[in-house]
């Protein structure tokens, strides 16, 4: 079992960011998404904000359906290349 974890681990890129740093990226994030007529709401959560280490930053976006059904995965996906070149870390929405 603690070999299957260490192996699993081997997987990931972890991060080290002081406060300042992660403020920063936050404040990168906002002034972004501010910018977006279609987003109502987002909430940065998850290691970034809670823990030491992270290995991405996770967001949720709300857009009271601004974004089409059909067209939510292309959006995802548009959306978290975008704030991932921002960022510098892997960005993950959760829209």
């Amino acid at each position: 079992m603690y070999q299957r974890v260490l192996e699993e681990r081997r997987k990931f890129t972890y991060y080290r960011l002081s406060q300042s740093e992660r403020e920063e990226i936050s404040r990168r994030l906002t002034r972004f998404l501010m910018n977006r007529e279609e987003v109502l709401l987002a909430i940065i959560f998850g290691g970034f904000i809670d823990s030491e280490i992270f290995r991405d930053i996770d967001l949720a976006i709300y857009t009271m359906y601004k974004v089409p059904i059909e067209e939510e995965y292309m959006y995802e996906y548009m959306l978290s290349e975008k704030l991932t070149m921002r960022s510098g870390y892997q960005l993950i929405p959760f829209y």
